[in-house]
């Protein structure tokens, strides 16, 4: 048992094991053939992020266009089918 996603990552690719990953982290791997899915009827958790800020009403529209590229760069890294 491993709790470090880089050892997990690097074993599955060395063929040492099957790896049980997020698709967020699995997805590069999986586009270069580095590693294939299967159980695919089986997943994990959905991943959450969240920006925490002081309030609507003082947020400089930097702030508000970085929190929008995250929430879309997140949802197209753990959504397989986008």
């Amino acid at each position: 048992m491993c709790n470090d996603v880089t050892t997990i990552v690097h074993a599955a690719i060395n063929s040492a094991g099957i790896a049980w990953l997020p698709f967020d982290i699995a997805r590069s791997y999986i586009q270069q053939q580095q590693l294939v899915p299967i159980l695919t009827e089986y997943s994990l958790e959905a991943s959450q992020l969240w920006a925490v800020y002081l309030s609507r009403s003082y947020q400089s529209p930097l702030v508000r266009a970085f929190i929008d590229f995250l929430s879309d760069s997140w949802q197209q890294d753990i959504l397989p089918n986008k």
